[in-house]
């Protein structure tokens, strides 16, 4: 934005006393509202009303402490850098955590700055929630002037709430004067046409189908794919986390110029990140020496850290737990889906504080694994066969798992089962479309064994566990 002159000098305090704030005890963070022209140097109201303390001068440095082996830690590490946002006095930027609305717009208008003009505080407020006292008012209002905001006026803006990902979309197209989404008479129909390959294409809200399809197949980078991953489901719904909008931010700034144009603001502070841990070269498992699946452990622990125990050992044939499983296989055959700390529970028995949590979040929201029909996870049980088929088939989103074959048809297909009748009928189809004669080899028969007895519910061991991912990962990918 392009602020009066005591706008800008407001706006100086605000930063500089909210990165002194983080750095010496104040309360969480309270990111710099862009000001308007009516912002007071000496006293000023944080994005949701908090007061803000000023302060002489900035520190050096800030301190960060849970970024150290965040995907996006770079990304983030900038826009700490610009004093846009800040960690809390604790040192945490909580990445996870889902964006407001109001943060994503301001980060996003002071990173990537168009100059554009604050609006006049005379005129009557545009949305019921944004009263002209508010500092967000000059600057909001002075975005929807310049054509650059891509809210509708006269419904609530809702910066405090949290932000979706078809939304993120929208506005950041709008921001960035991208008129094919703008002004465009292109019907619905052709932006599905664009995203053809996404299975929920027709579950997109109108208002964000055009800007999804635009990041998702025709932007350079495909910047939607990513920042969410890419999977079958684009989950244009899904809540934004605050990496994510950061990762989008940094990595998409001066798309309106090609980039040609863009410089990044000059960093302000310095950060320190605490907790990075340096790969360590992947030690060799030190009990699989002539195991059946000795190639496969070898190639997992490679790959995938924490599967071996303090001493060195794996323990091929322990059974795995669910939570294990899952942890191996969103490691090894990474779909780019970044954790997701929600603010309520998906499953009665996976909590906040619990260690997959934002884990199994993440996965859930990209619609790419499902519980049990009870609302349960049951990630500390065993993983049985039948459930890996499940866990598996959903993570991969193989269409005869997610959409099975009705249960009596299921039945027909395993009719050379001895034991057929023990599968569980939420399991039908994911055990079926693992033994199918679709696969030059059935991956649950090359992993359990060929013989007339599926035994659906017996335990599957870390060396199954190790085989079946290393095995399948990339023959699913090309299925």
């Amino acid at each position: 934005m392009k602020p009066s002159s005591t706008s800008k000098a407001a706006a100086l305090l605000l930063l500089t006393g909210m990165v002194a704030a983080a750095c010496s005890g104040g309360n969480a963070e309270q990111p710099s509202p862009k000001p308007s022209a009516a912002a007071s140097p000496s006293a000023t109201e944080g994005p949701v009303g908090t007061p803000v303390p000023t302060a002489s001068a900035a520190p050096a440095s800030v301190v960060v402490t849970d970024i150290g082996d965040h995907k996006f830690r770079e990304q983030i590490v900038k826009l700490l850098e610009s004093g846009i946002a800040t960690p809390s006095s604790g040192g945490l930027f909580e990445p996870s955590a889902p964006v407001t609305k109001g943060d994503f717009l301001r980060w996003m208008t002071a990173y990537d700055d168009k100059g554009l003009e604050d609006a006049d505080l005379s005129k009557p407020p545009m949305y019921p929630d944004l009263e002209a006292d508010s500092p967000d008012y000059g600057w909001i209002h002075g975005l929807v002037e310049a054509g650059r905001l891509g809210a509708e006026p006269g419904k609530p803006l809702q910066l405090d709430g949290p932000l979706q990902r078809g939304e993120l979309a929208r506005l950041w197209a709008w921001y960035q004067d991208r008129a094919s989404i703008k002004n465009s008479n292109r019907d619905r129909l052709s932006s599905e046409v664009v995203i053809m390959s996404r299975e929920d294409r027709k579950e997109i809200p109108e208002p964000y189908i055009r800007a999804v399809a635009h990041y998702v197949s025709v932007a350079d980078g495909k910047p939607y794919l990513r920042t969410f991953g890419d999977t079958s489901r684009l989950a244009a719904e899904a809540l934004v986390s605050r990496s994510q909008a950061a990762y989008w931010i940094v990595e998409n700034a001066g798309e309106e110029s090609g980039g040609d144009g863009f410089s990044p603001p000059a960093p302000k502070v310095q950060v320190e990140v605490q907790g990075i841990e340096e790969a360590a070269p992947a030690a060799a498992p030190s009990d699989i020496a002539g195991h059946k699946r000795e190639a496969a452990v070898a190639k997992l622990a490679g790959q995938v850290a924490g599967v071996l125990d303090g001493s060195g050992a794996f323990r091929p044939d322990e059974p795995i737990l669910r939570f294990e499983f899952i942890r191996w296989m969103a490691a090894y055959d990474d779909k780019g889906v970044i954790p997701f700390r929600a603010p309520e529970p998906t499953y009665s028995d996976v909590k906040q504080q619990d260690e997959g949590y934002e884990l199994v979040e993440g996965l859930t929201q990209a619609g790419i694994i499902s519980g049990f029909p009870d609302g349960t996870m049951r990630l500390s049980e065993p993983l049985t066969r039948e459930q890996l088929t499940v866990l598996w088939g959903w993570y991969q989103r193989y269409g005869l798992v997610v959409k099975p074959l009705a249960a009596e048809v299921s039945e027909v297909n395993l009719r050379n089962f001895e034991d057929r009748d023990k599968v569980g009928k939420i399991f039908l189809g994911g055990v079926q479309a693992y033994v199918s004669s679709n696969w030059d080899t059935p991956p649950y028969l090359d992993t359990f064994g060929a013989d007339k007895k599926l035994e659906p519910q017996k335990p599957v061991t870390r060396a199954e566990a190790a085989y079946w991912i290393t095995q399948n990962a990339e023959v699913e990918a090309e299925d």
